[in-house]
């Protein structure tokens, strides 16, 4: 039996519709003086000498998952078009919360071949869990091992990168396809000896924090097989570089930095890209307004190959 709803009321649904958007914004009206002291607030102490860079990587840790599952939300459609042939061994750069796992394992992958080795680089021992858990959703009955940095948080990177310059080596447990690890990329490559090993690498909004782009950039090509591919997905400065755009992010750059524990929202990192690996062939698409703030909205996304 087919049920037939009975025919709608277009004036009182248009009613309905407007009291729903006057709620919305008389709620919005409400939360904005406590969202603006909580920010307040929390800037006052991400300031604080020694302290605030504590408090500030405490707090991105906790919010990083929430915030990168919005913006998943938004451009969903595109990362599992591009991630659907990904196999082999990868390497998730900068991995956070492991929200790109999900696009390399079944359903979303498309190849007959899968992914053997998945190396979540991460030196933020807080996200691990994460990562951890995001993988077990995926591959219940998989054998997983977690390298974590003896346990250590992550320190300022500018200030005292020795601290993370360990990680526990699993690469004798042929049977395990994550691998999380707790080091410093610079470190990765001297444990690969510099060999290109990964068929595909993931830099999902982890340029816009790295203290020097190109040097970062050139030691992954030097880790990525000829033929290989890159998956980006990175916040980008505004062009041109006098728009109001531009102007805005670099009015909050120095602020933001400092609050997102080191996120840096104004910078041109397709042009790094192209000077940097210049045998990397990029084929991007943009999107806007797809960040969570006005100044890191716009997105680049794309694939790269290695053709040398």
């Amino acid at each position: 039996m087919m049920y037939r709803a009975p025919p709608s009321d277009g004036v009182t649904g248009k009613k309905k519709g407007l009291l729903s958007q006057a709620v919305s914004r008389a709620r919005l009206f409400l939360k904005a003086p406590l969202v603006f002291t909580g920010v307040l607030l929390y800037s006052a102490l991400a300031f604080i000498p020694f302290l605030g860079r504590w408090i500030v990587n405490r707090v991105v840790s906790n919010l990083l998952p929430k915030v990168m599952g919005q913006t998943d939300k938004l451009t969903r459609s595109i990362r599992a078009e591009l991630l659907k042939t990904i196999s082999g061994k990868v390497l998730d750069f900068g991995a956070g919360s492991g929200i790109y796992m999900k696009y390399c394992f079944p359903p979303y992958t498309k190849t007959a071949t899968e992914v053997t080795k998945y190396v979540a680089l991460e030196p933020n021992r807080r996200l691990h869990s994460h990562i951890q858990k995001t993988f077990d959703d995926i591959r219940e009955n998989k054998a997983v091992l977690v390298g974590d940095a003896d346990g250590r948080t992550a320190p300022d990177a500018a200030v005292d990168n020795k601290q993370w310059n360990d990680h526990v080596d699993i690469s004798n447990k042929a049977n395990d396809v994550l691998e999380i690890a707790g080091e410093f990329l610079s470190d990765l490559k001297v444990r690969l000896h510099a060999q290109p090993t990964f068929d595909w690498i993931i830099l999902g909004n982890v340029l816009c924090e790295v203290p020097d782009p190109p040097s970062i950039l050139r030691d992954l090509d030097s880790l990525l097989k000829p033929g290989g591919f890159v998956f980006f997905s990175e916040h980008v400065g505004y062009r041109p570089a006098n728009s109001w755009r531009r102007w805005r992010q670099n009015l909050v750059a120095p602020w933001w930095r400092r609050v997102s524990d080191g996120c840096q929202c104004n910078r041109d990192t397709m042009h790094t890209i192209s000077r940097a690996v210049p045998n990397w062939a990029v084929h991007s698409f943009e999107f806007d307004s797809c960040g969570v703030m006005p100044w890191n909205a716009l997105f680049q996304i794309g694939l790269a190959k290695k053709i040398a």
